[in-house]
């Protein structure tokens, strides 16, 4: 990083920073010019400066001084990566690609608000470029729905700190909240529950019901604004567990027939999608078919984590199929999984799965998001030359206290893990911090458990490799505050971030436990 530096609050820091003599003095009479490229990017400079620091841009008429340029140069530069110079007469941010501006303009928008009283920047030379191109955040909205306002929220502060990838858990035991327009009974059954358990007795619900879905139409509205802030959205419809939701309104899929209600606790459950029907491969391609409509980016994630096996194993239609083919039970999970990768490859989009779908057979272009407290399924998954994203529960899962995982833990996590044989790095995508939401009922506690742990993600999915200094970056984060406070976010208190070594252990033992806590204390659990 270079200690010259260091005396700049940015997060994720940049790979490299130059401290140059001179400033350059932001007026009314500061004007932005840009190319036809770099022209979105400039827009969002225009009205975040406005919002942020009141200062209004000028477009600018010919070449003048107190100016900011902005190109984007074809060049053999890494993707998203960035020049940014800042001198007393100019600021020039040239990127080899739209993203890469964008990526300039979040480091400038920081610097500026840092500098908004004065309207006076350092001169520096910034060149950056990202240690990993997967860069995430994953929220699950099957256990609480969380509606537009919110995630564009998050996608807001994705985009600030240079997060690429919103993987958006849509569907589990507990809700469906996308519409499927052939399948109408999967939000109007499967995204309702009567009430939720929030006590580790399952048969206690506090019966006040929760729903809530998006129509295709939102989620396109909530797509483009996504990809406004070069974001990417990644679905995830599960196969074969966490279906509870699904089979409430189609029990048909299911081995037994059902009936089922949509899950009021949390857990891991039996009944799952029966893989051996007709009528469940039909309705994947179907479903598959409108989510691929609405979401164009390049991946669908197809979850297949907890999935017991137990109602397959006295299945008729199971124990046939298997027999048929020459696989053991187990093996119906592989095949059917590799139905829906041939299904998703010819409408060119790649598959990810958790951790449990890495067995004998899995078709080698299915991406591992490796979850699982042992590291050996995501070695083995370099190994076999598979590209991995990594998610280890007990490292970057954010529903945890931050007594389990505190702000240092998490960024201190290295993405690319002991004993991976240096010619297997390349395959580790980057990182990913998921937020399970069975605690997020309000949005409280969601800000409470992002915040400041996403910026340690931030800048883990970013920054070089080079040896971290915690406490330098906690005092960036520190610097970083004044301008959450702007956005009214409701984070952790700076007391709250780290807990004594023997409080980690305690913290395992209640791992399952409610939790409560916001930045103002305990909430209680909704009646």
């Amino acid at each position: 990083m270079g200690m010259e530096g260091k005396s700049l609050q940015l997060i994720p820091y940049p790979a490299s920073v130059q401290l140059l003599p001179d400033n350059f003095h932001l007026s009314p009479h500061t004007s932005i010019k840009a190319d036809a490229a770099s022209a979105p990017a400039a827009k969002f400079l225009r009205e975040k400066l406005t919002l942020e620091s009141g200062i209004d841009l000028v477009p600018a008429t010919g070449e003048t001084n107190n100016i900011i340029r902005m190109r984007v140069l074809s060049s053999t530069a890494a993707r998203e990566s960035y020049k940014l110079s800042i001198r007393s007469d100019s600021i020039e941010i040239i990127s080899p690609d739209p993203a890469g501006c964008f990526y300039a303009v979040q480091t400038l928008l920081q610097l500026i608000f840092q500098n908004r009283e004065q309207k006076i920047l350092p001169c520096l030379m910034i060149e950056d470029t990202p240690r990993f191109h997967w860069r995430a955040f994953m929220l699950d909205e099957a256990r609480h729905f969380q509606g537009i306002h919110e995630v564009k929220r998050i996608l807001d502060n994705m985009a600030r700190f240079k997060m690429n990838i919103f993987h958006w858990h849509l569907t589990d035991d507990q809700g469906w909240r996308v519409e499927i327009k052939q399948y109408p009974r999967l939000v109007n059954v499967g995204s309702i529950r009567a009430g939720t358990a929030y006590s580790m007795d399952p048969q206690l619900h506090n019966q006040v019901q929760h729903s809530g879905y998006y129509t295709q139409s939102e989620i396109r509205g909530i797509v483009k604004y996504a990809a406004e802030r070069h974001i990417t959205i990644v679905p995830e419809i599960e196969f074969p567990g966490h279906a509870t939701a699904a089979l409430a309104a189609y029990p048909e899929n299911s081995c037994t027939g059902g009936p089922f209600e949509v899950a009021t606790h949390w857990g891991v459950f039996s009944d799952i999608y029966c893989p051996s029907k007709g009528s469940t491969f039909s309705f994947f391609q179907n479903v598959l078919s409108e989510i691929m409509n609405i979401f164009p980016g390049e991946y669908v994630h197809l979850g297949g984590d907890e999935a017991p096996m137990k109602r397959w194993q006295n299945c008729p239609h199971c124990l046939k199929k298997a027999a048929d083919l020459g696989i053991s039970i187990p093996d119906l999970q592989t095949w059917f999984t590799n139905r829906l990768v041939n299904l998703l490859r010819m409408n060119h989009k790649r598959v990810i799965g958790w951790s449990e779908v890495l067995r004998p057979g899995l078709d080698k272009e299915v991406i591992l998001q490796h979850w699982l407290p042992r590291r050996g399924k995501a070695i083995t998954a370099l190994d076999e030359g598979r590209e991995v994203i990594a998610s280890p529960y007990l490292d970057v899962y954010l529903d945890h206290t931050y007594n389990l995982i505190s702000l240092k833990h998490l960024y201190e996590f290295n993405p690319v893990y002991p004993g991976i044989n240096s010619a297997r790095e390349q395959n580790i995508l980057g990182m990913e911090a998921p937020l399970w939401s069975e605690y997020i009922w309000d949005p409280r506690r969601l800000e409470y458990q992002l915040f400041p742990r996403l910026l340690a993600c931030a800048e883990t999915g970013w920054s070089p490799a080079h040896p971290k200094e915690y406490s330098e970056f906690k005092s960036r984060v520190k610097g970083i505050l004044p301008w959450l406070d702007m956005q009214q976010i409701r984070y952790a208190p700076p007391g709250e971030w780290n807990a004594p070594s023997y409080q980690r252990l305690a913290a395992l033992f209640k791992i399952r436990q409610p939790k409560t806590r916001t930045s103002d204390g305990n909430l209680a659990l909704p009646d």
